[in-house]
């Protein structure tokens, strides 16, 4: 199983978004996708950004350090899921 954090803004009106990703890949044919979206508030959405950012390789996700080991909790509200 595949789990990507995201963090999003949007071009045209600026609003944030924070996004789970997560991709079974147990079975080579099976392509079960689930992506879920939250509107955090913007002070939340900074500060996982932020703790993101702490790690000098975050987009290795090989990464074995503290904030690779522990994902972001401050989803804020549901916006969608595919």
């Amino acid at each position: 199983m595949y789990t990507d954090h995201q963090w999003w803004r949007c071009e045209g009106c600026g609003a944030c978004f924070f996004a789970i990703l997560v991709e079974d890949k147990t079975n080579i044919f099976n392509d079960d996708l689930e992506h879920r979206g939250y509107r955090p508030k913007p002070e939340d959405w900074q500060r996982s950004m932020d703790e993101a950012s702490a790690c000098p390789r975050s987009r290795d996700k090989s990464c074995t350090c503290e904030v690779h080991q522990s994902p972001p909790t401050a989803y804020g509200a549901f916006a969608w899921s595919t």
